[in-house]
């Protein structure tokens, strides 16, 4: 029997991974009298701390690029990681949450990102590690606040599927196997 992977059981896995350092993945994004934790070093947390939370959420960030789009182009990529960008309203604080979101990247669904969790990129052959390591390039792109979206896109799905949430929906772009959608 197969168990669904929750994002509360994501965020043990990685707030345990973390207990050395002492921080939570969500005590930057709970704080309301700092909007954008990563203009400047919060004074409630050292600079180690503050780049541990930066590089768990590129990590995510990174994973899921590579899952997503792995076999495409840079083009379709950058066209995904639009898409991040676009959920997240452009906050690179909000990145790496909208990647978790139940139900927003299949590669997160049910065992899958179990699996993918526990990736080890170093691991990978060669050619998928170059595509791991421009992955993780655009996710610190994004969580930097200097990704420029190539898309105006907030959702998308593989050519050969045409999924509901697609009615109502327009076109913008199809790149390589994936067709990008914005709201009507």
């Amino acid at each position: 029997m197969g168990r669904k992977l929750s994002y509360s059981m994501l965020l043990l896995a990685i707030c345990s991974a973390m207990a050395a350092t002492a921080i939570c993945c969500h005590q930057l994004r709970e704080k309301p009298e700092q909007p954008d934790p990563f203009l400047a070093a919060s004074e409630d947390f050292s600079d180690a701390e503050l780049q541990a939370q930066l590089n768990d959420d590129a990590r995510i960030i990174a994973l899921t690029l590579f899952a997503e789009a792995r076999g495409e182009s840079q083009a379709g990529r950058r066209a995904v990681a639009s898409v991040i960008w676009s959920r997240a309203d452009g906050k690179p604080y909000s990145m790496a949450d909208e990647c978790w979101k139940s139900r927003q990247f299949s590669c997160w669904n049910g065992k899958d990102g179990e699996k993918l969790l526990y990736l080890q990129e170093d691991r990978l052959a060669p050619k998928e590690r170059q595509v791991f390591d421009e992955c993780m390039g655009l996710a610190k792109e994004l969580i930097s606040g200097q990704f420029k979206p190539t898309v105006n896109s907030s959702h998308y799905h593989k050519s050969t599927i045409k999924p509901l949430w697609a009615k109502g929906m327009v076109r913008v772009a199809v790149i390589g196997r994936h067709i990008f959608y914005r709201r009507a």
